[in-house]
């Protein structure tokens, strides 16, 4: 079986940690910039906490997801 690597260090991050996300702020937005986690917010609160990754972080795009809630994952996948 192939192992699905990924270039952006963001999205690495993303897919290493999706089952504690889920199980910790299902139903929140996660930004990751630098290959590190920003922090989970609501949807309303999600420009401040990306400006302050694209801030800390000058030459990468911040990835913005939402996580889904625990019940959402298994429709998912």
């Amino acid at each position: 079986m192939k192992v699905c690597r990924f270039r952006n260090p963001n999205d690495e991050y993303f897919r290493r940690h999706l089952g504690r996300f889920v199980k910790s702020s299902g139903g929140e937005w996660v930004v990751i910039a630098g290959g590190r986690l920003m922090g989970f917010t609501c949807k309303e609160n999600l420009s401040n906490l990306a400006k302050k990754a694209h801030k800390q972080f000058l030459d990468d795009t911040p990835l913005l997801s939402p996580t889904p809630r625990y019940e959402e994952q298994n429709h998912i996948l």
